[in-house]
């Protein structure tokens, strides 16, 4: 059993840096069982430990946390996926003449 699942996450995320923090900022948003204070704490820390830049890790929790919760409110609104819809209100807002 893990003492610290959220410092066993940061432990995976770490090597892969940008992209680690911006799937955990994701994850954060889509799955909520994980405490978003808790998480952005440590990744601050983390940051300041030298994992990865402070700049960098506010950027990549910034657009996951907002990816995340675009997919969840998506999903939630009854989509299924976004290719074509905005084409498809392209052709219905042109007008002919």
């Amino acid at each position: 059993m893990l003492d610290d699942p959220l410092g066993a996450l940061l432990l995976l995320a770490a090597p892969i840096g940008f992209a680690g923090v911006f799937v955990l900022a994701l994850l954060e948003r889509i799955v909520p069982i994980l405490p978003s204070h808790g998480l952005f704490a440590a990744i601050g820390i983390a940051a300041a430990e030298g994992s990865w830049g402070l700049t960098a890790a506010m950027i990549a929790s910034i657009l996951g946390g907002g990816t995340g919760a675009f997919a969840a409110l998506h999903r939630a609104s009854g989509h299924r996926a976004i290719p074509g819809r905005p084409f498809r209100l392209a052709r219905a807002t042109m007008t002919t003449r």
